[in-house]
């Protein structure tokens, strides 16, 4: 079946939450327990005792990303691509023991990176090596859904001392909010939507700070989202409420404060052009409403903009999100790329990360240095490149 962008509110659980096969021979992923560190990192300081669960492609010669028929099972074979104006390539693992839907924020000499496995939530922390700097740590576990229910997706952020996970499961009725500490020991949790609630879907919700309140925004795509925001100890500071947009806007994407603005990064209603929609800090839509700033070449497909970041100091834009030709199928076609803006928008680099069939993008930006995040719904992949201003 091919599956069109724009209905991925209500077929998402076929590319990103489906069972998983089995791992191709010869791809490690090892250590796929959980492990707890059992020590508190309040300074944010690095474990480094654990690097055995990531399989590393061992190859730094980027020259070998122009060979079209390396068959290296560790490499995702995505097109030729020459270094700049913006990003230039540095190295790319595959991460072993997990599968999909991972999120990356920023921390001290490396990042904070969670994903799937095994039905729940983890996550770990990684140099900037792409090394992996603690044991794998359980946020969530089946006392968070009802029975039965597995889950399906997730966003985190981290705001001082704590992390935060908002997570849905299969279903799309049920939604919660999780608090841990760096080390990830569970601080607190609330749930925002059940079955019991007759709500309206919960698939990929995205989840942002506004004005240091913890904001959830979740809904299909369509002109309705519903908005719930929570303070530092998940007290809501707000009931869950609905906003009615002036055009239909898709679920899959990113949001992000800036200034005195909420702005979410999103495909058009069709998912061919990249569209920015805008509003107050209140979730009132602003006039006008939509700014697109990559617009679609021969009915192409421009969707998933799962990861967004600014940089102050080169006044730039990166953008990771996901594209296909027209009537190629999102399950084996689409490839992600990495995309580079100057303030006004105006695109300065795109980069194509990934070989067909890979989807789920999210980014950090630390220091001068992007990481990326994708999979194929069975293999993960962390891509690190430098970045330069345009001169």
């Amino acid at each position: 079946m091919f599956f069109f962008p724009w209905i991925l509110g209500t077929q998402i659980g076929c590319i990103a939450c489906s069972k998983i096969a089995d791992e191709p021979i010869g791809i490690d992923t090892a250590d796929s327990g959980y492990f707890d560190t059992g020590s508190p990192d309040t300074d944010d300081t690095d474990d480094t005792n654990d690097t055995n669960d990531t399989t590393d492609t061992n190859d730094t010669d980027t020259s070998d990303t122009q060979d079209t028929n390396d068959t290296n099972p560790n490499d995702t074979g995505g097109p030729v691509q020459q270094d700049g104006p913006v990003f230039y390539f540095e190295d790319e693992i595959q991460v072993g023991g997990t599968n999909m839907w991972s999120n990356l924020w920023a921390k001290n000499n490396g990042f904070f990176f969670s994903t799937m496995q095994n039905e729940q939530v983890a996550f770990r922390t990684f140099n900037m090596d792409l090394e992996p700097t603690s044991p794998l740590v359980l946020v969530t576990d089946t006392s968070d859904f009802p029975p039965g229910v597995q889950m399906s997706d997730h966003e985190m952020l981290r705001l001082n001392n704590a992390l935060y996970f908002v997570a849905s499961g299969f279903g799309d009725e049920d939604l919660v909010i999780i608090k841990t500490d760096l080390q990830g020991n569970r601080l607190e949790n609330y749930t925002i939507q059940n079955q019991g609630d007759n709500g309206p879907a919960c698939n990929d919700p995205h989840l942002l700070l506004v004005d240091e309140e913890i904001c959830v925004r979740w809904g299909t795509s369509g002109t309705n989202k519903s908005i719930q925001c929570f303070d530092e100890q998940l007290s809501p500071i707000t009931q869950s409420f609905e906003i009615l947009m002036a055009d239909p806007i898709p679920q899959l994407g990113y949001s992000v404060q800036v200034d005195n603005e909420i702005w979410s990064f999103t495909g058009d209603a069709p998912q061919r052009d990249l569209i920015i929609s805008k509003y107050d800090v209140n979730w009132r839509p602003l006039n006008p409403f939509t700014e697109i700033i990559l617009e679609s070449e021969n009915s192409d497909w421009n969707w998933f903009p799962g990861g967004v970041a600014y940089h102050e100091q080169y006044e730039m834009w990166f953008v990771v999100f996901t594209h296909m030709e027209d009537e190629e199928e999102a399950n084996f076609d689409s490839v992600v790329k990495l995309a580079a803006f100057d303030d006004d928008f105006d695109l300065l680099d795109i980069k194509i990360l990934s070989g067909p069939g890979y989807t789920r993008p999210n980014l950090a930006l630390i220091n001068n240095e992007v990481v990326v995040s994708y999979d194929n719904g069975n293999l993960v992949w962390l891509e690190k490149w430098s970045i330069e201003p345009v001169q």
